[in-house]
């Protein structure tokens, strides 16, 4: 190979690193989730924490919307962020698998944790308490999280109306007010005292699931937990 093609050769090497180090660089900058953020379903289980008892799961569990039968033995209380990707992941895929897996068995206790960085948090926390005084929160859940992706796109009462909320007056009054919604603070109060560390934060029976988590192992708590109550 002559010197000339030599150098052709490394200057083409040279470009393609300079435009990977560029794509990653750009990655970094644009695409990174916030550390609150972080992907709680990726990581290999033996990078996993176990679970941990929190303190007073009657008061953890006393609050949020219920999903799922009212005598179901094991309880998820999941502090969640309408905006979130993974917490639509958990609500569009993984409580659904759940659920098919242990059927009549699992419920879920909704409670809010909108993080500061999602600008639609809060605005969208408050529109499921709107819908829920009207009794369509599940529907509400159900409508957002499966079009999470339009949140900053369509009107909150555009997915009131696919969630079958019946008093639309009602529901904008109430989606029109400024405050802080005291479910809502509540809600992050909560999650803040027990040592949640983004969303979304799962409670099973008592137990706290540290992230990252994977599917399976929440599907070995909640085998545990049926155990314990001899189910």
């Amino acid at each position: 190979m002559s010197n000339e093609r030599i150098w052709q050769v490394i200057a083409l090497a040279g470009l393609c690193c300079l435009i990977v180090m560029t794509g990653l660089l750009v990655r970094r900058e644009f695409f990174v989730m916030p550390a609150a953020e972080a992907a709680p379903f990726l990581a290999p289980d033996r990078t996993m924490q176990p679970p941990v008892p929190v303190d007073d799961w009657a008061r953890v569990s006393a609050a949020g919307h219920r999903i799922g039968p009212h005598d179901a033995p094991v309880t998820i209380v999941e502090f969640s962020d309408f905006e979130c990707p993974f917490c639509a992941r958990f609500a569009t895929e993984t409580f659904p698998a759940l659920q098919a897996r242990f059927p009549g068995q699992v419920a879920l206790l909704y409670r809010h944790w909108p993080l500061p960085n999602h600008r639609m948090a809060y605005p969208a926390a408050r529109a499921a308490e709107c819908a829920a005084a009207q009794d369509r929160f599940q529907a509400f859940h159900d409508v957002l999280f499966a079009q999470r992706e339009y949140l900053h796109e369509k009107p909150l009462a555009d997915f009131a109306r696919d969630a079958g909320v019946p008093d639309m007056t009602a529901f904008e009054r109430c989606t029109a007010e400024t405050g802080p919604v005291a479910a809502i603070e509540r809600d992050i109060a909560e999650a803040r005292r027990i040592g949640g560390r983004g969303t979304p934060t799962l409670v099973i029976n008592g137990m706290l699931m540290r992230a990252p988590y994977s599917d399976g192992m929440l599907a070995r708590q909640i085998h545990a937990a049926l155990e314990e109550a001899g189910r």
